[in-house]
């Protein structure tokens, strides 16, 4: 797949560029790194948000609880 960016700020392209240089990569290489990690880690946010709404719904189908749980730990500690 081939992609053309156009108007890249001169600091990001310098930045790049030197990033690329310092791990002996070309910048074309650099920049297919950097938009790899960034792909990865849109992927990790959409799965957390899945698991988030996942768990939304499991505790929604819990029973409510008729005492508070503090209440329960209190009144188990005063057994003891």
């Amino acid at each position: 797949m081939n992609l053309t960016i156009k108007n890249i700020p001169e600091n990001v392209y310098r930045e790049f560029k030197q990033a690329a240089a310092a791990q002996g990569r070309s910048l074309n290489a650099q920049l297919i790194q950097a938009l790899a990690m960034e792909a990865a880690e849109l992927e990790r946010r959409r799965q957390a948000r899945a698991s988030r709404k996942e768990l939304e719904r499991f505790v929604a189908s819990l029973p409510k609880m008729k005492t508070e749980s503090w209440r329960l730990i209190r009144q188990d500690r005063d057994r003891r």
